[in-house]
């Protein structure tokens, strides 16, 4: 490609420009509302790019801005126009180097590589990925065509940085209604990216083994709308450790029984944490020796339930 570029000021009105054409457009979310705001506070901005084609304009860069101009209906407006004669490889490329050095998210990533397999072959798109970032892998094409699918939500989350792109294979693979499940989940508890990948884990594991229908349990889905925020991360992160680890929280709802049947005596009963050790800790008062017959005595009937717990 030339990399010397010849540019002339043309003002253009929204009919010559071909708006279905945005194959080098690959920013996400496009910002056309932020452009719409400095119109209105007649803050300026650079002006659009675009290219003649064989009919009609091509945006090379800049549709947020070009949108926001039509939305607030200002035409004829100026625009820069690439003079150099350039193979729509090449004004896909320039496209690119324009805005990289704004920093492209995950999401503008996925998108400018889906497009690009319109214009280049796979190893030509092989050649580009360490231009974005990343190794010259193959299973990025995979990995990209599987955000590029998600839903808009999804897209949104990732292009903030607010959902874990560790977990977008994960996602991929569940239906769109278990999704919808799950980002429910992530903005209603305001999951950190270890959050989500852990509880994502739990709930596919449960369901496998359940065989369930759906990704979140009932009790789950209940407690999701609970009005405290507090209460309800609380409580649904209990209901996830026990569907993490069923055999202990089993034993926990014994052990708790049995301390109120025993603490109904008056006397205390505790287990180590996670019964990681087979003790129990014993504590209670006696005022005199027929007090202290009457504790040993129920000690001798209910003691071998408190170690039952530990087979």
């Amino acid at each position: 490609m030339n990399n010397i570029f010849n540019f002339t000021i043309k003002k253009l009105y929204f009919k010559e420009i071909d708006f279905n054409f945005q194959d080098f457009n690959f920013s996400y979310p496009l910002k056309t509302d932020h452009f719409v705001k400095l119109i209105e506070e007649g803050k300026p901005f650079y002006p659009p790019l675009l290219y003649k084609g064989e009919r009609k304009y091509l945006i090379v860069d800049g549709l947020a801005r070009v949108s926001a101009l039509k939305k607030k209906g200002l035409e004829p407006f100026s625009a820069l126009n690439l003079e150099n004669s350039l193979t729509m490889k090449d004004l896909f490329l320039f496209s690119l180097e324009l805005n990289l050095p704004r920093g492209l998210n995950l999401v503008e990533k996925a998108l400018f590589f889906e497009k690009g397999k319109k214009y280049f072959s796979r190893d030509e798109l092989l050649e580009l990925l360490p231009r974005l970032g990343f190794s010259k892998n193959p299973n990025w094409f995979f990995y990209f065509e599987k955000i590029v699918n998600l839903e808009e939500p999804f897209k949104n989350l990732l292009a903030e940085e607010k959902l874990n792109p560790k977990i977008v294979e994960s996602l991929s693979q569940l239906s769109q209604e278990e999704r919808e499940e799950f980002l429910t989940l992530v903005e209603r508890l305001r999951l950190t990216f270890n959050e989500q990948r852990d509880i994502l884990e739990i709930l596919l594991d449960y369901k496998k083994l359940q065989q369930a229908s759906k990704l979140l349990p009932e009790e789950i889905e209940k407690r999701l709308y609970i009005e405290d925020f507090n209460q309800r991360r609380k409580e649904v992160f209990e209901i996830i450790n026990q569907l993490k680890y069923p055999y202990y929280y089993e034993k926990k709802k014994l052990a708790d029984k049995l301390k109120s049947l025993f603490s109904q005596r008056g006397i205390k009963v505790d287990f180590p944490p996670y019964f990681e050790k087979r003790e129990i800790s014993v504590q209670f008062n006696v005022k005199n020796v027929e007090e202290l017959k009457k504790i040993i005595k129920f000690m001798e009937d209910e003691g071998e339930k408190l170690f039952s717990l530990f087979e």
